[in-house]
């Protein structure tokens, strides 16, 4: 995260258990967890899924983003959602 926020990009996150994240990794690093609206994952380039947690709406970050890449093998999963809504 650090590299890339040293590039200026927005590096939005969402953490569910916690609101907002600082002193990451001994940096002055702060974070705001975001909501995953519809609108909001519309706007951005792309998610990483790096933690899964059963109280995230996959199937709302599949079909809202333009680019997802699942870092903890919830592609199977992520593929069901999209073949069983398009039936």
């Amino acid at each position: 995260m650090k590299t890339l926020m040293e590039h200026r990009p927005k590096v939005p996150c969402n953490a569910p258990y916690i609101p907002e994240m600082y002193d990451l990794r001994q940096t002055d690093l702060v974070m705001s967890s975001v909501k995953l609206t519809e609108e909001f994952l519309k706007e951005q380039d792309g998610v990483i899924i790096i933690t899964a947690h059963s109280n995230i709406d996959y199937k709302n970050i599949v079909y809202n983003s333009y680019v997802v890449i699942d870092s903890v093998m919830l592609f199977p999963i992520l593929e069901a959602i999209k073949f069983s809504e398009h039936k």
